[in-house]
């Protein structure tokens, strides 16, 4: 079993089915169907079995993705190593949340990269929980997420962020349950904020009008004119077509949405890895 068994073993295994499995890993239907058929060949035993909701893998089979995993992380590693011993560079596994991957990792990736040119940066994106689950499946070195999800290893406070109202128009704060509000779907530990901030305030429910799945349409949404929304600042870019007001408690204090730093300390024994992480906590302070 080499290393793109191991891959395709354990893509499979992820999305029980053979064309998404294909799509992922930019190879034929049939291609993927042939190395599990030798593989079931050289095991002797059946790995997969086909229904109508897609692929089940046997009890001999799952137990062959987990020997499949630790042998891709094994080989995984070991090209880490070694990109580091020939170039002084080696690859970084970063997970971070969509929305720390499109208004501040790009910024900091450039600077990284102009400092240690020779890294190369392998990048997972999606909501906190999903960083954290890759961080706990060792698919990734470091995780940046904005949740505070529970986490073992190193967890270090990376940025404050304040939340802020947002609209086309002002907006008097006291007026706002008689206006239309966007929302968008968020992190928990916004959502928490944002709710709790909402009932210091109102004794009403806010007048929702539209629910979105990103942050971006919610603000396309906001500039149109349809509603307010209550976002965290740094999503807003450059853009200021738009009144903005910081949102504040009962006594007066700004709420922040807080971005964290996790990571295992054993992956700073990688020199690349461990660079990066202290370029973070140095841009940060």
């Amino acid at each position: 079993m080499d290393y793109k068994d191991c891959i395709i073993l354990e893509t499979l295994f992820i999305e029980k089915n053979i064309k998404k499995t294909a799509d992922r890993l930019f190879l034929t239907q049939p291609a993927i169907s042939y190395r599990i058929q030798k593989l079931e060949e050289k095991f002797g035993i059946p790995i997969i079995v086909r229904g109508n909701k897609g692929i089940q893998f046997t009890p001999r089979g799952e137990f062959l993705v987990v020997r499949a995993k630790k042998i891709a992380e094994e080989i995984r590693k070991t090209i880490e190593l070694i990109e580091e011993y020939e170039d002084g560079g080696g690859t970084i596994r970063l997970g971070a949340t969509n929305n720390f991957s499109t208004y501040n990792l790009p910024l900091l990736l450039k600077d990284f990269r102009l400092q240690n040119p020779n890294v190369k940066i392998k990048l997972k994106t999606g909501l906190g929980m999903d960083i954290m689950q890759y961080l706990n499946n060792d698919e990734i070195h470091i995780g940046i997420e904005s949740g505070g999800h529970r986490w073992e290893g190193e967890k270090i406070l990376l940025r404050e962020d304040p939340l802020v109202l947002i609209s086309k128009e002002p907006i008097k704060v006291n007026e706002l349950p008689s206006h239309p509000m966007i929302t968008y779907k968020s992190n928990i530990e916004v959502q928490k904020l944002s709710n709790e901030w909402w009932q210091s305030h109102f004794s009403v429910q806010p007048n929702i009008l539209i629910k979105t799945d990103f942050i971006e349409i919610c603000k396309r949404m906001v500039l149109e004119g349809l509603g307010y929304a209550i976002v965290p600042n740094d999503c807003l870019d450059d853009e200021r077509k738009m009144w903005t007001k910081e949102l504040v408690n009962k006594q007066g204090n700004p709420l922040y949405a807080n971005t964290w730093l996790n990571y295992r300390e054993s992956s700073r024994n990688l020199e690349a890895v461990d660079r990066f992480i202290e370029f973070l906590l140095n841009k940060t302070k």
